[in-house]
């Protein structure tokens, strides 16, 4: 019986408990936690007062904890913390990055966005479900929800990379006298709060899209070029690295760029 069927048949009554929990024990699940998800399942479909909205999400909750979980935490006694819902690793352009939790007992769960601390200590919040996250700078972000187990602090975590403002579809176009004169242009798709582009290891300066960038009196040789695009100050941003002869710019043009993650996944 797939998985689908399985929770199917429990939730409507075609198969026992203790089937249920055989079979979901079968599938790799250890025995603390099938016992846990199935008297989890049956309290919720019990309970008639709960509103719509909280026994829709508690069902979503359990589904997603039933298919695979982002993270997990458990103890000997069968206590389990999921995060159940979770953005991609490389999480997408524009998108904000969304997550939920489920719990097999009824202690409080807490959660901490990217080890933040207030006098050396860890802040935990209260944590609601359909949590989100807008503005986040780009790179690796870390949450963690917590819970009292039986030996302990129960906590699982999850990594992903937020995107940022990068150099992408660069283009070169060379002209003038022995291809002494050169035009680059790039585009984003998040906008970049300050470009900067190096020549042959010169010292940055602040270069802008759409115009691109026109290189005049370029030496015989090979020619380097960087442009690095950036979120805000304390970004460290992503990079294009240009290179060509200009005796044979066609010939030797080598562009490497980083994606809106730091790199572009394959």
């Amino acid at each position: 019986m797939a998985r689908r069927d399985l929770l199917d048949g429990f939730m409507n009554g075609r198969i026992s408990e203790r089937e249920f929990v055989t079979r979901l024990v079968a599938t790799g699940m250890t025995l603390a936690a099938a016992v846990a998800f199935a008297l989890s399942l049956a309290g919720s479909a019990g309970s008639a007062t709960q509103a719509r909205s909280t026994a829709a999400h508690a069902a979503r909750s359990q589904v997603a904890s039933f298919y695979g979980a982002c993270a997990s935490a458990s103890d000997f006694y069968g206590t389990t913390l999921e995060i159940s819902q979770c953005p991609a690793y490389f999480s997408p352009v524009g998108s904000s990055p969304y997550f939920d939790f489920w719990v097999s007992a009824t202690q409080p769960v807490t959660w901490n966005l990217d080890s933040a601390m207030v006098d050396g200590t860890l802040v935990w919040r209260p944590a609601s479900h359909g949590l989100s996250f807008r503005g986040l700078a780009p790179g690796y972000h870390t949450i963690q929800y917590r819970t009292a187990g039986a030996f302990g602090d129960l906590v699982a975590g999850y990594t992903w990379i937020t995107p940022g403002a990068a150099p992408e579809a660069v283009a070169v176009a060379s002209f003038g006298p022995s291809n002494s004169k050169a035009v680059i242009t790039w585009g984003s798709q998040i906008p970049a709060w300050r470009t900067y582009c190096s020549v042959n290891g010169s010292v940055e300066k602040i270069c802008r899209q759409p115009s691109g960038l026109s290189l005049n009196g370029l030496p015989a040789g090979v020619n380097s070029i960087t442009i690095r695009a950036t979120n805000g100050p304390d970004d460290p941003g992503r990079s294009a690295a240009i290179s060509f002869d200009r005796a044979d710019p066609a010939g030797t043009l080598s562009i490497s760029t980083e994606g809106p993650w730091g790199y572009t996944p394959v």
